[in-house]
């Protein structure tokens, strides 16, 4: 019996019809919808037809995974209006109903007869056995193929409830120092709601079956890893995570800004998370001052030459400005030998590159945050003047709890058998501070004729320190 856009087929193919053309109501039917596209199937239907344009009733529809595995979800309502059969229903949390074996659920459920996909309005939660990542629930809403999910993620995801919940990795923001500690997350729920993001993803969530990975990215990403945007995977074998992109140190620096991308790897067995970043550090530096340092750099022989394999700063050229732009820079120093002008997004106080952190959340010591893992890093330029070799850098970017003033960070770069410079900065309240100890006497004289409306904007300034005690306290966190 066509209906619609449906095509009806009663229980042993019979049908009353009584007085008036009243049809008896049908048990245990099968319904095709649309008759044309065949999209949907439904079975055990108990509808009541009315007219060639009407129907209604309950049925059940047959729900088949990814792995071909049948559920039968109940749908409440089904009725052609609107020009097209529709189906709602409901399946509770204690169904333990999946979306396929990766992919607990529970929510409405709607089918359209018009389009291919099940519409879901609920929460879904991942299964994985990752014993330090806590597993929510997370609300959403969004048309989903069964043979192929893809649940759209939000920057801001929430759980039914309307907590917040996190994927990525996580800074412990808490007034006991011990407390202060980088966390990983993936669909789990924040330990307080204001906790900083290291670095995270958005768009869709989907589980890769060859890569044994929950994967959370554009859709344009998850296809060609090289495309702009954010990346993050859960590996459910070595429970690691992995995010690429755009990373927030989680920190507060004011007029100091710090951009960085590169790849952030949680190690679960360790508890570790290791960062390759490029960081771009802008601040109100004495331009002249700073490329000095840059030209004695270039004047030292046997330096090693950047390596872009290596460094994440073809990934941070592609964020900060677009694959073309990127291209050309590597193109040029590949073919060159030699950068001859900075892309204007490069030329900031400091550019790095290679910069390869650990997490730093020693019991016996009162700073916390991420420090240098290796001795050396790619000084890419200081404002206009590029470098592009590796130079001995240290670095500390240390966390405080937030209700406790800013933060601070330190850098430490040598010029092999010539000076050194130890860079010292901290906020307090809205005001940065900057303190260079150097044992560059040319470097320190010209920083200190400087007239200080020279060496000091609105929120931030710099000088020249002799207090070796800052020094002191930056190598102690590396013996």
């Amino acid at each position: 019996i066509q209906v619609g856009d449906a095509r009806i087929f009663p229980d042993s193919s019979r049908v009353r019809i009584r007085k008036g053309a009243a049809m008896d109501s049908l048990k245990n039917a099968v319904i095709v919808a649309n008759y044309i596209t065949k999209y949907h199937t439904f079975k055990e239907a108990q509808i009541k037809i009315s007219s060639r344009k009407y129907y209604e009733g309950t049925a059940k529809y047959p729900y088949y995974d990814r792995d071909s595995n049948l559920t039968i979800l109940p749908m409440n309502s089904i009725k052609f209006i609107n020009l097209t059969t529709t189906a709602q229903g409901e399946v509770k949390e204690k169904d333990r109903f999946k979306l396929s074996k990766e992919f607990d659920y529970y929510g409405k459920v709607q089918i359209a007869a018009s389009n291919p996909m099940l519409f879901f309005d609920g929460a879904t939660r991942i299964n994985h056995s990752c014993q330090k990542f806590d597993k929510n629930w997370m609300s959403f809403t969004a048309p989903i193929d069964p043979k192929n999910i893809q649940i759209p993620v939000s920057s801001k995801m929430k759980d039914l409830a309307g907590e917040s919940i996190s994927a990525g990795i996580v800074w412990r923001n808490s007034s006991i120092t011990d407390s202060i500690k980088l966390y990983p997350t993936f669909l789990s729920k924040l330990v307080q709601k204001d906790d900083p993001i290291l670095i995270t993803a958005s768009g869709v969530l989907q589980y890769n079956e060859q890569a044994k990975e929950f994967q959370i990215s554009s859709k344009e990403k998850l296809v060609n890893r090289s495309e702009k945007g954010n990346f993050l995977a859960l590996h459910t074998q070595s429970c690691s995570m992995i995010g690429e992109g755009i990373v927030d140190l989680g920190m507060n620096y004011g007029d100091v800004k710090i951009d960085a991308v590169g790849i952030v790897n949680y190690n679960q067995s360790s508890g570790e998370t290791s960062l390759n970043l490029t960081a771009r550090i802008d601040m109100a530096m004495d331009k002249g001052l700073m490329e000095g340092i840059a030209t004695r750099l270039n004047t030292v022989e046997g330096l090693k030459e950047m390596d872009f394999k290596k460094t994440t700063l073809e990934q941070a050229m592609v964020e900060w400005t677009d694959q073309k732009t990127a291209d050309k820079l590597v193109s040029d120093y590949t073919l060159k030998g030699e950068i001859k002008k900075i892309p204007s997004e490069l030329e900031s106080a400091f550019v790095l590159s290679g910069l390869r952190l650990v997490s730093f959340d020693k019991p016996s010591m009162q700073e916390k945050g991420i420090i240098s893992s290796t001795k050396t890093a790619v000084l890419v330029n200081m404002f206009d003047k590029p470098v592009m070799k590796y130079v001995p850098i240290s670095t500390f970017f240390q966390q405080i709890y937030s209700e406790s003033g800013g933060d601070k960070f330190g850098l430490f770069l040598q010029i092999p058998g010539g000076n050194s410079y130890y860079f010292d900065y901290s906020l307090d309240k809205k005001d940065g501070e900057m303190r260079i100890i150097s044992d560059d006497a040319d470097f320190n004289t010209a920083a200190t004729l400087m007239k200080e409306e020279k060496r000091k904007t609105r929120n931030f300034k710099f000088e020249v320190s002799t207090q070796q005690i800052y020094l002191s306290k930056f190598l102690r966190l590396f013996e």
